[in-house]
């Protein structure tokens, strides 16, 4: 059920004009950070685009809001500094959107072979490259169960779409056969404070304001709880990958910052005042993005 604004602070701290000024704000900032560059920052907004239909063609917050993208804009341009692999990082995160995707439009569709093979075949051809696709890929296929599209048509699909990516590559010779990178679980919070508190920022909003929206999330339609619950073990997965491989933590930030975004803007436009979680959650990310550029 849609939250009623009993208050008009709250409908302009949810419009899309709030949420506008606030994701260009963020976009300058990004590029103003030591080590920001247009064409990163052009990563994060065309990743912040693409999350805009997802959330709103499948009604999951029940708002049209934009907020949670703009919060994705606000807490990548705040750790701009600490992301080493921006690429590598940008893709897993848009491997994890393409994934929700991909299995919210087989919800209940027992003819879903195609979805589920191109769903695999991405995470499949990522297995080649990184561990934490290993884990990604079983949350897909947990996933596919959530979505009651998995038989065994669709999970032949899966098994095929996640052979037939390393099979290419390794055919045309684009890469030899090799381990993935491991994960590398090694913690130095003097060495590298700022990447571990801005891991942990995004994490405990992720918790937080997921928690807090749990019993929302439950008393959807059963559509809308099997979308939220697969948004919620992307979400558990990216803290953990984040954890276990701690060696490599800029890695999974833009992933966790997606889920992060997402649920702080689920509970924005889920509770009354709003607007306050709105003024608390900017405050808080600008200065962490002080501290992570000049301190």
């Amino acid at each position: 059920m849609q939250r009623r604004h009993i208050n008009p602070i709250d409908t302009v701290a949810t419009s899309s004009g709030t949420s506008v000024l606030l994701g260009v704000a963020s976009l300058i900032a990004s590029i103003a950070a030591p080590g920001g560059a247009i064409a990163t920052s052009a990563l994060w907004l065309i990743m912040a685009v693409a999350m805009l239909p997802v959330i709103r063609h499948y009604n999951l917050s029940q708002s049209n809001s934009p907020i949670a993208c703009a919060m994705f804009l606000m807490l990548q341009a705040a750790m701009t500094p600490i992301i080493y692999w921006p690429v590598s990082s940008w893709l897993l995160a848009a491997t994890g959107l393409a994934g929700c995707a991909l299995l919210f439009s087989v919800f209940q569709n027992q003819q879903s072979a195609r979805p589920l093979f191109t769903l695999t075949f991405m995470s499949g051809i990522g297995m080649m490259f990184n561990w934490v696709f290993i884990p990604l890929t079983v949350i897909f296929m947990i996933g596919a169960a959530q979505m009651r599209s998995l038989n065994m048509r669709s999970a032949v699909a899966m098994l095929l779409g996640l052979v037939t990516g390393p099979l290419l590559i390794y055919g045309f010779g684009l890469r030899q056969p090799a381990i993935p990178d491991m994960p590398y679980f090694a913690i130095d919070a003097t060495a590298e404070p700022h990447l571990y508190l801005s891991a942990g920022f995004s994490a405990i909003c992720s918790i937080v304001f997921g928690g807090c929206c749990m019993l929302t999330s439950y008393g959807y339609q059963a559509k809308l709880r099997a979308f939220n619950a697969f948004i919620y073990l992307l979400t558990a997965m990216a803290i953990c990958a984040t954890i276990a491989d701690s060696g490599n933590t800029g890695y999974y930030i833009t992933l966790l910052n997606m889920c992060a975004a997402y649920h702080t803007g689920h509970f924005i436009v889920s509770r009354s005042r709003g607007w306050i979680a709105v003024a608390v959650t900017i405050t808080a990310i600008s200065a962490l993005y002080v501290w992570n550029s000049w301190m």
